[in-house]
């Protein structure tokens, strides 16, 4: 989202001649460095290597368990911002929170070295602060609004920095939440990083989907937030029927293309259908589940 585009245009200036992997190093207050030019349009950090001068402070690793598309930054005010290379993007800002306790040693280096998972561990995610991309407010408040009053079970495919599990863990402290994500470093990240303290399974969601639905579980909502994967018809069956009657998916998209691909077999699945847009580019996609479903789904087969 174009916030955090605009937080890193300023944020992303690395040292001049201080490598940013198999090292580990304070970085400089002033420095001849890098500076990272950001189109504020899209949800990418392309960084340059033209030369500024100028006064700043930031820290940065790259890799964590030898995965190399993870990147971690940290502020002074104790920001950290979770950066994920992938096919098709380069630079992805996948999550953004502020830690309490003071500001943290400043370094750049590699994200599984001991002195900076020592430095930067999140003691506890401050959430007295906006969320940095406005569609996570709005999963926030709904599954607040909706479910938080009972003992809810929620399934959530993406973990990123954890934004979410950390916020639904202190609005509704008897929520039951089971995370899936496919990447190991990822799941690393946000624990060493981000203050994550949950359930995690580290599988493909489309497989996890397929054994969770065999095993008969059941969750009353379902947040899915991973880099606008297109589910196929089969995904979207299990979806539905890992759902409680009136639960409800609540799916993140930027790419309004890869959306529609999909929605066709949404439609079909769960006639209730809901969309609402933010700034910056998401799209996130409610689905409704209702006891008469399954008779509708029948007859429009």
């Amino acid at each position: 989202p174009r916030a955090a585009m605009r937080l890193l245009q300023t944020l992303l200036k690395h040292s001049d001649d201080l490598p940013l992997e198999g090292r580990c190093a304070p970085l400089p207050r002033a420095a001849s460095s890098w500076v990272a030019f950001v189109d504020s349009s899209h949800q990418d950090i392309d960084i340059k290597s033209k030369r500024r001068n100028d006064f700043f402070d930031f820290g940065m690793c790259d890799g964590v368990l030898g995965d190399e598309k993870i990147h971690v930054t940290v502020t002074p005010d104790n920001t950290r911002a979770l950066i994920l290379d992938g096919a098709s993007t380069n630079g992805f800002v996948q999550s953004k929170v502020r830690c309490q306790g003071k500001s943290p040693e400043l370094f750049s280096g590699s994200c599984d070295d001991p002195r900076i998972r020592k430095a930067w561990r999140c003691q506890e995610v401050d959430l007295t602060s906006d969320f940095a991309f406005p569609y996570v407010d709005y999963v926030m408040q709904r599954l607040k609004r909706i479910h938080c009053s009972k003992h809810m079970q929620v399934l959530m495919l993406g973990l990123g920095g954890s934004t979410m599990q950390s916020s639904l863990r202190k609005a509704c402290p008897a929520a039951e939440l089971l995370t899936v994500e496919a990447s190991p470093g990822v799941v690393a990240a946000a624990r060493r990083f981000f203050g994550f303290r949950g359930d995690v399974l580290v599988e493909d969601a489309r497989e996890a989907l397929k054994e969770l639905a065999r095993s008969g579980r059941r969750f009353d909502a379902i947040v899915v937030d991973i880099a606008d994967t297109v589910l196929e018809k089969e995904d979207v069956d299990h979806l539905h029927s890992l759902l409680k009657d009136s639960g409800e998916v609540l799916q993140n998209h930027t790419n309004q293309s890869k959306m529609m691909e999909q929605l066709e077999h949404f439609r079909k699945a769960f006639p209730h259908v809901d969309q609402e847009s933010f700034q910056g580019g998401n799209i996130l996609m409610s689905y409704r589940k209702e006891p008469k479903d399954d008779a509708l789904r029948s007859v429009r087969s």
